[in-house]
């Protein structure tokens, strides 16, 4: 788990090797009080995409593999 934030301050968590998320990186990017299946694409203070202004949320490597 990554504590990050957003560029606007929102703190987020990023879960990391998740294989049952829709994003093919493993990231859940969520807040504290969100449920164990939640993932937020946009931070909920600025509505930006946390991809772009979250670092821990940048898409990396798909965890799937080739194939």
């Amino acid at each position: 788990m990554i504590e990050s934030h957003c560029t606007c301050g929102e703190p987020v968590l990023i879960e990391i090797g998740r294989k049952d998320v829709c994003r093919s990186d493993g990231k859940r990017p969520h807040y504290p009080e969100s449920g164990p299946a939640t993932t937020y694409f946009r931070c909920r203070k600025c509505s930006g995409w946390l991809a772009d202004t979250c670092d821990a949320a940048k898409f990396g490597p798909s965890i799937h593999g080739e194939g």
